[in-house]
């Protein structure tokens, strides 16, 4: 993909919407820690980058969340976010990319790194600390071809640096291969 593809879809929806998604490396290739962690800093929590900026000082959306998809091929990095009523569309567009913008040119924090990276490992304990989660997890690890990789996930996380953070979004997180739907409401 070469340019931004945009699309307007126009339906009976409370709520006007805007969905932002990128291609990204697979489950088994280098990045894919990376772009899981940065989900984490833009919308894991009421003091995460799109959170706070977004939602509490801008007041442009009600919500909006950053997840990625696939659990093995090629997946999605996402950008989803409901607006307030009255928001123009392309004002909310551009403040989302204001923020990734400073993640491709901006390094971050040391606390802030440090924060998602023990929300991630958090995580995965109390995860495992389940018999059955463990268990999901192992045939998981299995099925990619090494259930050992369960041992080696943490490390994975705790290795990221500020400037694997800024890598990954100079490589993946551009306007030329964004997708975007503004999803309309009729009202």
């Amino acid at each position: 993909q070469t340019e931004e593809r945009v699309k307007t879809h126009i339906a009976s929806v409370p709520e006007n919407m805007i969905i932002i998604a990128f291609q990204m490396c697979g489950r088994m290739e280098k990045g894919y820690f990376e772009g899981d962690l940065i989900t984490d800093i833009l919308s894991s929590g009421p003091s995460s980058r799109l959170e706070h900026q977004l939602v509490k000082e801008k007041n442009l959306f009600s919500e909006i969340d950053a997840y990625i998809t696939g659990s093995i091929e090629t997946g999605m990095f996402v950008i989803e976010g409901r607006l307030h009523e009255g928001v123009d569309i392309e004002i909310a567009k551009a403040a989302v990319w204001e923020e990734i913008k400073k993640l491709q040119e901006e390094e971050i924090a040391d606390i802030e790194l440090e924060k998602v990276k023990n929300q991630m490992l958090t995580y995965m304990r109390f995860s495992d600390a389940s018999l059955l989660n463990k268990s999901i997890s192992l045939a998981y690890y299995e099925m990619l071809g090494d259930a050992d990789i369960i041992n080696q996930e943490a490390e994975e996380y705790e290795n990221i640096t500020k400037d694997d953070i800024r890598d990954f979004a100079k490589k993946y997180l551009n306007i030329t291969q964004s997708n975007t739907l503004y999803y309309l409401s009729k009202a």
